[in-house]
């Protein structure tokens, strides 16, 4: 029996391979469709140009105004004639998903498109001056070290090659990995804390601020014998903090303290722990279980 459908598919397969395996003289156009132009697949505007002694690479710099864009690449500027997006493992397709660009600042940026290897890059080409871009990894508490990372700043060279620096107020211990670009801090006092981040990219200089709340630092101390495992207390938000209790089996915790800078705060006696895994919750009310009810 012929089966129709499975025909069509092999033809249309067959066709998007013709599409990009073909030269890419002058009848391969590169456009981008997007957000940023109504998806208009034949905008000169978003037309790349082929890149010198590559043959397949295609290359756009231009102005990008801020916010969150999604896109495709399209030929010739028609959907019909061939068009990339997502594959969702960094690499391109047909049809494919929506590409996505965050651009946190305007600035000239540099698109590159690959057809040999259908692959795509997005980079800075032009900035007047560093855009510090900051995401704090961790919670700011009482000699604990969270981290801030600002690996994704935009400049004109890598990360790697600009001049960061920091300082803290009230005073925190700073370690700096300029190669990462990362800062750790590790607070020495609770309350507010602002942290202030320079980067130097040749002459050109930026400054930020980030203002934080240092939590007191909390510890989980509980005795019950070696069946039972209790995890450090992670801050969850809204001034709620949680902890994973494992029991291997049904246990007695014979004593369960929370202590704030070594100093007692709330304490349990005798909490029966079922076999399993289970939370246990600080809530400024004092100590719950998941289903919060008090301990």
């Amino acid at each position: 029996m012929i089966h129709t459908h499975r025909i069509v598919s092999i033809l249309a397969a067959l066709m998007v391979l013709f599409a990009f395996s073909c030269p890419a003289g002058a009848q391969s156009i590169w456009r981008m469709a997007g957000t940023f132009n109504g998806w208009n697949a034949s905008d000169p505007e978003w037309e790349l140009a082929p890149v010198q002694g590559h043959t397949g690479r295609f290359a756009i710099e231009r102005l990008v105004q801020p916010g969150e864009h999604e896109f495709k690449f399209v030929r010739n500027g028609d959907w019909g004639a061939g068009h990339l997006g997502g594959a969702g493992d960094g690499s391109l397709e047909q049809p494919g998903d929506d590409l996505s660009l965050s651009v946190p600042a305007l600035a000239s940026f540099r698109v590159e498109l690959d057809t040999n290897t259908r692959t795509w890059s997005f980079e800075v080409a032009k900035i007047d001056r560093p855009v510090i871009v900051v995401h704090r990894l961790g919670t700011p508490m009482l000699d604990h070290p969270f981290v801030l990372d600002v690996s994704e700043t935009l400049a004109n060279r890598p990360i790697g090659s600009l001049n960061i620096s920091a300082s803290a107020l009230p005073p925190a211990r700073i370690e700096l990995n300029r190669s990462r670009g990362q800062v750790t801090i590790t607070p020495r006092r609770p309350g507010p804390l602002t942290v202030a981040i320079e980067v130097r990219d040749g002459d050109a200089i930026a400054e930020v601020s980030r203002d934080f709340t240092v939590l007191p630092n909390l510890t989980l101390t509980a005795i019950a014998d070696a069946s039972v495992r209790v995890s450090p207390l992670e801050h969850q938000g809204g001034g709620v903090f949680r902890a994973t209790v494992v029991a291997m089996r049904d246990a007695t915790i014979s004593s369960l303290v929370v202590a704030r800078d070594n100093s007692p705060v709330h304490s349990a006696r005798d909490v029966a722990v079922p076999r399993g895994t289970h939370a246990v919750e600080l809530r400024p009310d004092g100590l719950v279980n998941e289903d919060g009810s008090p301990i």
